[in-house]
């Protein structure tokens, strides 16, 4: 099931990327018209469009400078470089997948964006069936339709990828525990170098063994690899493109907790307060029915990072969606289980109540 899972996931998120292809018309001819990278100004096909739409611009940029060495590719020069420079996994791999040439580099993202989405359908699916055996058939995948994962597949961010390795890692870890945890630890350094609000999960997962003093050494360890890789990688940027520290003061992430949230929505659409407040429900709601202290305590722990994001990730969905995807993702697990147990007998499985087999 779980590999089924990934491979109808995968094809939502080839029809996802296909969409926004076809949605993405290209500037006039003499036209000026781009993002904040020099490259893709002005794009030249639907898919640097669709990379000037949002930050894939800067992986697509990053990965043609594996060696940190051209921060003037971007228009902002070393300070915006820097800011996506300290998320390598994406670029490295679009890299990798483009074997270095610089015209291959959106196909490769554009590829990676499909199986990132495949992998999310079966890192859900195999904790449904830790957490419900049998319960949640192909109610599973449901998390890749959420409004996150449209914006990573047709911007090409690296959110949907960080929160598989996210998911990934939490079921490994309700299933092997300890036993596992190289593994364990692994994905979720994977993660933090896809997107740094990841480390919330390990330190979720420490801090309700130090709630139920059954804490170790080896759970201890699953924050480790996360956090030397990601100073390491740091240190890294810092020699290539600079101050880096200083860079993560002015653009970085974060602000006073709550000051993001109310400016941003000030400006907010329908869309935007819509959503902002289903997922809010949604949140709580899950917090309420998680069937496990540390799903309950990942799911907290993002909520409390939520608060102290700035302005810039609070001032549309299109934002907050993707940047918060993992607590969205696990959220809309739980209560989606919830409800189907509610709603069926004793006994019954999810997959008769879902469309396909279960």
């Amino acid at each position: 099931m779980v590999v089924r899972a990934g491979l109808v996931s995968a094809a939502i998120g080839a029809l996802l990327v296909l969409v926004g292809a076809v949605a993405a018309p290209l500037p006039d001819a003499g036209s000026t018209e781009g993002g904040y990278v020099r490259a893709y100004r002005p794009p030249r096909s639907a898919l640097e469009v669709m990379l000037n739409r949002g930050d894939g611009q800067a992986y697509a940029t990053l990965a043609q400078d594996p060696a940190l060495r051209d921060p003037s590719a971007f228009v902002g020069g070393p300070p915006v470089a820097a800011f996506f420079a300290h998320r390598p996994l994406l670029p490295y791999l679009a890299w990798a997948g483009s074997a270095g040439r610089p015209d291959a580099v959106p196909y490769a993202l554009a590829v990676l964006a499909v199986l990132a989405v495949g992998l999310l359908g079966s890192a859900c699916t195999l904790l449904a069936e830790t957490l419900w055996p049998g319960r949640l058939g192909w109610w599973a995948i449901a998390p890749v339709v959420l409004p996150g994962v449209l914006s990573d597949a047709t911007t090409f961010d690296p959110g949907t990828l960080a929160t598989a390795l996210v998911v990934f890692g939490l079921a490994r870890w309700l299933r092997r525990g300890a036993d596992g945890i190289v593994g364990t630890a692994t994905l979720f350094t994977f993660a933090v170098l896809a997107r740094e609000v990841a480390i919330v999960v390990p330190v979720a997962i420490v801090l309700v063994g130090a709630w139920q003093r059954t804490l170790r050494a080896r759970e201890v360890a699953l924050v480790a690899p996360a956090a030397v890789a990601y100073v390491g990688w740091f240190a890294v940027v810092t020699a290539g493109y600079g101050d880096t520290g200083r860079t993560m003061a002015q653009y970085g992430a974060f602000a006073l907790p709550g000051t993001g949230l109310v400016a941003a929505s000030a400006t907010w659409e329908l869309a935007d307060l819509v959503l902002a407040a289903v997922s809010a429900v949604l949140v709580v709601a899950s917090i309420v029915w998680a069937p496990s202290l540390v799903l309950r305590a990942t799911i907290s722990a993002y909520a409390v990072a939520s608060v102290v994001l700035n302005e810039i990730i609070w001032r549309s969905w299109l934002d907050f969606e993707r940047v918060l995807l993992p607590m969205f993702t696990l959220s809309l697990l739980v209560v989606t289980a919830h409800l189907l147990e509610r709603r069926l007998p004793a006994g019954a499985s999810a997959g008769a109540a879902a469309p396909g087999p279960g």
